[in-house]
């Protein structure tokens, strides 16, 4: 197997970048990619609110890490935490106004980053590329 020339050698040079640069654009909001894709998934639930559950599965990240993150993000002000109603086991968080602006303020980031990553590909190429990446993580 040579050096670049396998798979796992380009998605991990891609994920890299996408973190690299994610996290340079969004360093002004004092947030990570991985906290802008937490906001981003409770601006489009229900009710603004999820599960810490949720986010260790959307995120795909151990249940301390999650922890950790909506620790960062509610000492931030952009979720708060509670326990659900009618079962206090299960621990929550809602997107708050400060949360649903810095989501909206953000998106325009976000657009320039993926944008920046395709913008060598044609529109064809695009979607092919979502379809297969879709097929592989499914």
């Amino acid at each position: 197997m040579e050096y670049n020339n396998n798979f796992l050698h380009w998605f991990k040079q891609i994920g890299e970048m996408i973190e690299k640069n994610g996290n340079s654009k969004l360093k002004d909001f004092g947030l990570t990619l991985s906290q802008c894709h937490i906001l981003v998934y409770l601006r489009h639930k229900e009710e603004f609110q999820a599960s810490y559950k949720e986010i260790e599965t959307i995120s795909k990240v151990a249940q301390s890490s999650a922890a950790s993150m909506i620790s960062r993000l509610e000492a931030r002000g952009f979720v708060k935490t509670f326990t659900a109603k009618t079962d206090k086991r299960i621990k929550l968080l809602e997107l708050t106004e400060l949360g649903k602006s810095c989501v909206e303020a953000t998106a325009k980031y976000i657009d320039e980053l993926e944008n920046e990553l395709f913008e060598k590909l044609t529109e064809e190429e695009k979607q092919t590329l979502f379809v297969l990446l879709i097929k592989i993580t499914n």
